[in-house]
């Protein structure tokens, strides 16, 4: 369902919350999801787990191909 990837890891976006606190600024469906702050993520464990050790001030940046280019999208959390 996927076209030819960049990489042969990654974590594809399957859809967004309704309550996200992001509006069309975070991964959108479709996005794969290669590093969330410069760490590769290959599981949706492994992405959690980068996320957890994050504190409530700090940013995320993901590094996502979206229709075969490579982006880097930064968050903010909550404060």
């Amino acid at each position: 369902m996927l076209p030819p990837l960049r990489n042969r890891f990654g974590v594809v976006v399957a859809g967004k919350e309704s309550y996200a606190a992001y509006d069309g600024e975070g991964p959108l469906p479709g996005d794969v999801i290669y590093s969330v702050n410069g760490v590769p993520v290959d599981t949706v464990d492994s992405s959690r787990s980068v996320l957890q050790d994050l504190t409530t001030a700090d940013a995320i940046a993901l590094q996502v191909e979206r229709l075969g280019s490579l982006h880097y999208l930064v968050l903010e959390t909550e404060r």
